[in-house]
């Protein structure tokens, strides 16, 4: 929070830059999009910062109370921000990148704890057009370095408190920055916006390059995922959709730094003029979460459903959610039992979203509609989703098929550019006019869609097709069972069987293994169909995940 108050005292210092003036003038059709929910007809010249923070900055009033922009909680610490300080502190930030001749086209990578700094850094640079990336501070040495040289980046911004050990890392970088830290080869941020003056930016078009994401790796090394500035203004779809956003909101989503949820929450939440809630803390702690969701006036609330089955608990019931109106849920299915027990905790029923790190919002259930307990939701129109068979035909109502989006007759906003260096991959992913997400699914008679399992990840058991998501939600029931993953092994008869690699509750671990594998087999067998059991049971202390979470199912099928 130092680059805010420190901006306050120099605001005057240094002599504002500016581009030529600007062409066209978006207000209306950023209003318009935000009305409608259409960005079909937008304008082919868009910036972020400059059409969206900028116009709400302008129109900010301190006569009119609303909610502030940023809202930040630190060691049980509050602070605000409106859209005039964002807009202020990003053209100074702007300003600091202009001198050092970085500009539009240029590459900055961000490795930054949740710390307001991040957010006022992507403005910035959203404001400069120039791309970036982000990476999470919980990154080692050799992911860094991966993705250096593999984004070929001008700058790394980083934090001297982020846990990344830059000094491992060989590859060279022209420009080394930190928020406040000024060391051998470091410049500090916080002290050469004392003396830069204000930048307005760059003109950016829908189509330049804006955001890179990296893929979490669960099928071998991260992909580059190219996003262009159409895919922020896209995330108009993603809060009028999936977070059912106003301006009156405030919006806590508890996404980290570097993944592309920050995106959707991040921007969806600014282009209706909401408040972004952030909770500092490294930690995840059940019982803070459930105070601050009771202590602020939290209206939305974003969590994927492992957090949501952490904070049902004995504890959960001496909390008060008076402002909360609306939670959401997304990164893999949610399995109906945690959705009914919040539902009797807080009497608001989870809507489930699904979209990619390449795509906005594709599917949920809209606020309002049936939550249908284990649905993705209802496909958006937007998104132009069709089911295809192998054949890439599409599939009939109920049966299941691969989801896709139609890139006939249009492209649909927000769906990633490509995947960068990665011929194969973009070979793979876009085939007959169709962009396949590589997700199994079907669609039922009122038109909501069913998760089945990756592409990768069908079983073949005995002629049957069964995915993995449905056994592991049984699993899960069973007071044994603390996490689980389902793959498929080799069988010479079946070609297929179910395995089961289990994480067991600390009180079972004593247990005779043997014993415990079968009573967890007869319990499956007893809730979903026989051919579906887990035949073989392995027990693990822990399960392989990326850094964002995902179970890297690849290396399980690897054990012998």
């Amino acid at each position: 929070m130092l680059l805010a108050s420190r901006l306050r005292i120099f605001s005057s210092i240094g002599k504002a830059l500016h581009v030529s003036s600007r062409v066209l003038n978006n207000e209306d059709s950023v209003k318009r999009a935000i009305e409608t929910g259409d960005v079909s007809s937008f304008p082919e010249r868009f910036n972020f910062t400059r059409d969206v923070v900028d116009l709400w900055a302008k129109h900010e009033s301190p006569l009119r109370k609303s909610v502030p922009a940023l809202w930040m909680i630190q060691d049980g610490r509050s602070k605000t921000y409106t859209y005039r300080e964002l807009s202020q502190i990003s053209k100074r930030i702007a300003g600091v990148f202009h001198n050092y001749g970085i500009k539009k086209g240029d590459r900055i990578l961000l490795c930054l704890p949740k710390c307001p700094e991040y957010w006022f850094i992507m403005l910035g640079l959203v404001r400069c057009g120039i791309e970036f990336t982000s990476i999470t501070t919980q990154a080692t040495g050799y992911d860094l370095r991966y993705r250096i040289e593999r984004f070929t980046p001008k700058m790394v911004i980083s934090n001297k408190i982020s846990d990344v050990d830059f000094a491992t890392v060989n590859t060279e970088v022209e420009y080394k920055m930190s928020i406040s830290y000024e060391g051998v080869g470091w410049m500090s941020l916080t002290s050469l916006m004392e003396s830069a003056g204000d930048f307005d930016g760059y003109n950016t078009s829908l189509n330049d390059p804006a955001i890179v994401f990296f893929t979490s790796g669960t099928t071998g090394k991260p992909k580059m995922v190219e996003h262009t500035h159409s895919y922020l203004l896209a995330h108009v779809i993603t809060g009028k959709r999936l977070y059912f956003l106003k301006h009156t909101d405030v919006f806590w989503c508890l996404a980290d730094t570097g993944w592309a949820k920050v995106a959707y929450a991040t921007f969806s939440t600014w282009l209706y003029r909401a408040c972004a809630f952030v909770d500092t803390s490294a930690r995840f702690s059940p019982y803070d979460v459930l105070k601050v969701l009771q202590d602020y006036p939290i209206t939305k609330f974003c969590a994927p459903p492992t957090v949501y089955r952490q904070l049902i608990n004995k504890e959960s019931g001496l909390f008060n959610f008076k402002a909360l109106n609306d939670c959401v849920s997304a990164g893999e299915p949610l399995n109906p039992e945690a959705l009914h027990a919040w539902k009797a905790l807080t009497n608001i029923y989870i809507r489930e979203g699904y979209g990619q790190t390449e795509t906005i919002v594709v599917a949920c259930a809209p606020y309002g509609s049936v939550v249908k307990p284990g649905s993705m939701g209802l496909p958006l129109k937007e998104c132009q989703v069709v089911i295809l068979n192998d054949d890439l035909s599409p599939v009939k109502q109920g049966e299941v098929g691969q989801l896709a989006l139609s890139m006939s007759p249009v492209k649909p906003i927000g769906l990633l550019k490509g995947y960068r260096d990665a011929e194969d991959k973009n070979a793979d992913a876009f085939k007959n006019g169709y962009y396949l997400t590589g997700d199994k699914v079907y669609q039922d008679e009122d038109g909501y869609l069913w998760f089945v399992s990756r592409a990768d990840d069908i079983i073949i058991s005995a002629g049957y097709r069964i995915g993995p998501f449905e056994i592991e939600s049984v699993l899960l029931e069973h007071p044994a069972v603390v996490e689980s993953a389902v793959v498929g092994v080799s069988d010479p008869d079946r070609f297929e069987i179910v395995k089961a690699f289990i994480v067991l509750a600390e009180n079972y671990t004593s247990y005779d293994h043997d014993k415990l594998a079968n009573e967890i087999q007869e319990f499956v067998k007893q809730r979903t169909a026989p051919y579906k059991y887990p035949r073989q049971i392995e027990f693990v202390n822990s399960l392989p995940k990326t850094m964002s979470g995902k179970i890297q199912r690849n290396i399980l099928r690897q054990k012998k």
